[in-house]
């Protein structure tokens, strides 16, 4: 890969990228680069180095820039051809030396082995996608033209992060997401499919109610400042997030009965029959040897491999009296 525009817009010369210092020069490699192998008009170069109001020697200047960048992409050495065709200009190269259009190759690739099921090289092609970027698309260009290209970049990169969130959550790596997606809500903090991913991953962690206040801070956020309520994405997450923590605390105070404590109540019964047998004299005062013996522990606030029952035989668990 010899060029990359996911970020400050570099040429690899001798092992490493190198930026392209005079700004002109820049803008034109980048309006080259985002539709590689296609004519670029002088007019278009016109506008994109200075938008709707270019000097009457414009069209000159673009002249000399080409000619600059040509010379400095040859001194670099980078299998790259810049031609002029009539009124245009054309940088020929392997579409592949551009990091753009590996990264859009690459996020082919993950919804395909997601389709198919393969997660894990699904979260693994994600990743080297990722890894391309190193700032914001065409970071260093400032061209208005060119705006419209970045931003389908950044909606791409925003798309991918987004699949790469569904694929780990369904990995179980909820501890990654939590990681990774704190900072990309940091970074859009009006993004809501991103925060309802970094919820989902803190409850499936049980930090449920660190994840019901990153969705009330972006419903929050969203009404003070835009005016408008979250989408039925983060609202369904909400209702969950919000019926499984009032769940958890109307449980708070259940006392689970193993089927062992259940025996050994029942045995405790038989024996204080006995008891009272002995005590009215309706029963022999020689009971069996057995018949009475010290009782253990009834009660377990865990589950025995049996599962826990209710007081009644019936599976669940027994409420505590208040």
């Amino acid at each position: 890969m010899d060029f990359k525009i996911l970020g400050p817009v570099s040429v690899r010369s001798n092992g490493r990228f190198r930026s392209i210092s005079a700004h002109r020069q820049r803008k034109i490699l980048a309006a080259m680069l985002v539709d590689p192998n296609r004519p670029v008009s002088t007019s278009q170069l016109v506008e994109v180095i200075w938008g709707e109001d270019p000097p009457t020697t414009a069209v000159q200047q673009v002249q000399n820039c080409v000619g600059a960048l040509r010379r400095c992409l040859s001194e670099m050495a980078v299998e790259a051809e810049l031609t002029r065709m009539s009124s245009s200009y054309f940088l020929e190269l392997p579409v592949e030396q551009i990091d753009a259009v590996r990264f859009r190759r690459l996020c082919t690739d993950v919804q395909v082995r997601a389709r198919r099921g393969d997660l894990k090289e699904a979260s693994h092609t994600a990743r080297r996608a990722l890894d391309l970027w190193s700032g914001e698309a065409l970071e260093d260009v400032g061209s208005d033209a060119l705006a419209p290209a970045a931003t389908r970049l950044e909606e791409l990169r925003m798309g991918l992060v987004e699949k790469y969130g569904q694929v780990e959550l369904a990995r179980g790596n909820n501890a990654g997401v939590v990681v990774e997606f704190s900072g990309w809500v940091t970074r859009y903090p009006y993004h809501e499919n991103l925060h309802g991913q970094l919820a989902l991953a803190m409850h499936h962690m049980g930090r449920t109610a660190e994840a019901l206040h990153v969705l009330q801070s972006l419903q929050s956020r969203l009404r003070a400042e835009l005016g408008i309520e979250t989408g039925a994405f983060v609202e369904r997450v909400h209702r969950g997030l919000l019926a499984s923590h009032e769940g958890a605390d109307s449980r708070s105070g259940d006392l689970t009965v193993t089927a062992e404590a259940l025996h050994l109540l029942r045995s405790a019964l038989d024996q204080l029959k006995v008891v009272a047998e002995l005590l009215t004299g309706s029963r022999s005062p020689h009971p069996p040897v057995g018949a009475i013996v010290a009782p253990r522990p009834m009660v377990a606030d865990t589950l025995d491999h049996d599962g826990p029952r209710r007081a009644g035989g019936g599976r669940g668990t027994a409420e505590r009296a208040s």
